[in-house]
C-alpha cells in the first residue's frame, strides 16, 4: 500500500489498463465503475473500429487507417493515425506483441522512420498496433514485468513494421512522402543493431500477464476523483 500513488494517479492507471484491453479484445466488453459511476464501457462486439470509438471517440476513429496485413511471418491488424492526429510524445503510441502489452526501441523507431516525412519535427504518430509472431521468434523473458520482448532479429521486425506502417500511409490518396518513395528502404534500417546473440534462445512458457505503459492517458472522467476504481465488471 505504502507503494501506490495518490488515488487519483491510481485510477487513471487503471483506467487507461481498460482501454488497452479494450482495443486489443473488441470481442469482450469491459466496463469500469468507480464510486457507482460508470467511467468506461466498451461494446464488446468484436469490432475494433466500435472499440477504438469507445476510447478515443469519433474524430479519432475518422482520421485512423485500419490496417491488416501479413508480412513474411508477422501479422500486423490495429490503426494507424494520420498526420493530423499526431502527439507532442509518443504517449498514444500502443503496441502489443501477441495480445500484450509492450515497449519496443526496435518497432518505436520503425514507426518513427516511417512516419519519417510526414511529420514534422516532435510530433509523433497516433496508433494502435498488434503484431503476431509466432512464439518461437519471440522471448518475452526479458523483463521483470515482462513490458519487453526479444526478437529473433531486431532488423527483419523493423524492416516489417516500417513497410507495413509506411505503405498504409501512401495508400491513403492525400497522404504524401516529400522524400521517399514507397519501395525505398529506410536508411535507419542499416544502423539497427541486433540486440540477440547469435545463438538461438530457448523460450520458457509464462502466464499471460499486462503491462501499465509508462504514461497514463489523461482520463478526463477520473482525474477528479480522489479514489481509485471501486468495482470492475468484465462482461
Amino acid at each position: 500500500y505504502k507503494f501506490l500513488k495518490k488515488d487519483a494517479t491510481e485510477a487513471q492507471y487503471i483506467a487507461q489498463l481498460i482501454e488497452r484491453f479494450a482495443l486489443i479484445r473488441p470481442d469482450i466488453s469491459f466496463r469500469l465503475i468507480s464510486q457507482g459511476k460508470e467511467l468506461f464501457h466498451s461494446p464488446g462486439n468484436n469490432d475494433p473500429a466500435a472499440s477504438l470509438f469507445s476510447v478515443y471517440g469519433k474524430d479519432i476513429v475518422k482520421d485512423c487507417i485500419p490496417i491488416e496485413e501479413d508480412y513474411n511471418d508477422l501479422h500486423f491488424s490495429g490503426f494507424i493515425g494520420k498526420p493530423e492526429i499526431a502527439r507532442g510524445n509518443r504517449g498514444e503510441q500502443t503496441v502489443y506483441i501477441n495480445d500484450r502489452i509492450i515497449r519496443s526501441k526496435t518497432i518505436t523507431s520503425a514507426i518513427d522512420e516511417a512516419y519519417k516525412t510526414m511529420l514534422m519535427k516532435g510530433r509523433y504518430a497516433f496508433l494502435v498496433l498488434s503484431v503476431r509472431i509466432p512464439s518461437h521468434l519471440v522471448d518475452v523473458n526479458v523483463h521483470p514485468q515482462k513490458a519487453e520482448v526479444r526478437f529473433w532479429n531486431d532488423g527483419e521486425v523493423f524492416r516489417a513494421v516500417y513497410h507495413v506502417i509506411h505503405n498504409s500511409l501512401l495508400s491513403v490518396n492525400h497522404v504524401h512522402a516529400f522524400h521517399k518513395g514507397q519501395d525505398e528502404e529506410p536508411s535507419t534500417l542499416k544502423n539497427v543493431q541486433s540486440t540477440l546473440n547469435e545463438a538461438p534462445f530457448t523460450l520458457n512458457e509464462v502466464p499471460a500477464s499486462s503491462v501499465i505503459p509508462e504514461k497514463a492517458s489523461p482520463a478526463a472522467a477520473m482525474s477528479g476523483q480522489n479514489s481509485s476504481a471501486q468495482k470492475l465488471d468484465t462482461i
